[in-house]
């Protein structure tokens, strides 16, 4: 327990009266001592009873650098109380308010904004309780982290890239056919080049897609990236651009990174799962034979730019996107 400034000068006051009242003998001036001493040991006992509140802090979902998330802290409580709540923001993280004012029981929200890729931590906690005159205050502190995912920023690809890699998706793709089997239902991510276009044209815009006796499951595209020291950043971005336009397009693919591996990914879910691994890996290399298997290969190394290895083509990163597509073209590329 602690005395506030509020009891420290209250303290001063009756100080100031019980000297003066020596002094002059006034005693109008026990109207001030003797009520702010009442507080004052009011305020003491209360403040000695008040119990440690209960704290809680919502989980902010994973997201890109520059979007906000809304944070709630639920303190709970015996007594009723007024509290300064401290919450702190670590790097990666901000915020333009973390300290509150507030009554306990409550709840108090704020905003974080993502601001770089990687795995951040919200907390510890404090929580500093009052009592009802704001005399005394009992501080409590809380090892309360909550970690969140930022993902590495997500560069639009140019057509001419999306181009190259449906190219490389389909070269890549190893399908035994001996013998015409049946029809179904299409499904996102089924090749195009499967759909029975006649048969499909007869049911009213169903779209049917053939299958073989022995056909073998499609192999999907291998993205590998690797990079130097300070440059994990920069390698995560082009990895994860790349591998986000092959999942958005219902494709299949095997990432590896110095972070880990992600096996057929395929879908909403298995997008998340790379975009996690690219928000957590560190720099580094990756085994050579995974590299050397790779179809695309992506590499921040030395001194130059982020290159992406497309089988037997090596281009730069930026020339690969929107952006500098736009810039090329002499407008102005969007944020």
């Amino acid at each position: 327990m602690s005395i506030t400034r509020r009891g420290i000068v209250v303290v001063v006051a009756i100080a100031l009266a019980l000297a003066m009242s020596y002094q002059f003998g006034g005693r109008a001036l026990n109207a001030i001592v003797v009520p702010a001493a009442i507080a004052l040991v009011a305020g003491a006992i209360q403040s000695t009873r008040l119990s440690k509140p209960d704290v809680k802090r919502s989980q902010p979902a994973p997201g890109f650098p520059g979007e906000t998330r809304t944070v709630s802290l639920i303190v709970e409580g015996t007594n009723t109380a007024s509290a300064s709540i401290t919450d702190a923001v670590g790097d990666g993280l901000s915020s333009t308010k973390t300290h509150f004012e507030a009554s306990v029981p409550g709840t108090i929200t704020y905003d974080i904004e993502y601001d770089r890729r990687g795995e951040h931590e919200l907390g510890p906690v404090t929580v500093s309780v009052r009592d009802m005159f704001g005399l005394f205050e009992r501080t409590f502190s809380y090892p309360l982290i909550t970690r969140t995912l930022v993902y590495p920023r997500l560069e639009d690809l140019s057509d001419d890239a999306r181009h190259t890699l449906n190219l490389l998706f389909d070269e890549a793709a190893v399908i035994s056919r001996q013998e015409f089997d049946s029809l179904r239902e299409y499904v996102p991510g089924d090749p195009l080049r499967d759909i029975h276009w006649k048969t499909s044209a007869k049911r009213d815009g169903d779209l049917l897609v053939a299958e073989f006796i022995g056909e073998a499951e499609e192999d999907g595209l291998s993205i590998v990236a690797e990079g130097d020291a300070g440059r994990a950043d920069e390698m995560a971005c082009a990895a994860a651009s790349v591998a986000a336009y092959v999942l958005d397009s219902g494709l299949s693919c095997d990432v590896t990174a110095p972070g880990g591996h992600v096996t057929r990914a395929r879908g909403d879910s298995q997008r998340n799962r790379v975009l996690t691994l690219f928000a957590q890996t560190p720099a580094g290399g990756v085994a050579t034979a995974r590299r050397e298997a790779a179809d695309v290969l992506v590499s921040a190394t030395g001194d130059g730019p982020t290159t992406l290895s497309l089988r037997d083509r090596e281009l730069t990163f930026s020339d690969l996107t929107r952006r500098a597509a736009v810039a090329a073209d002499g407008g102005i590329p969007e944020p």
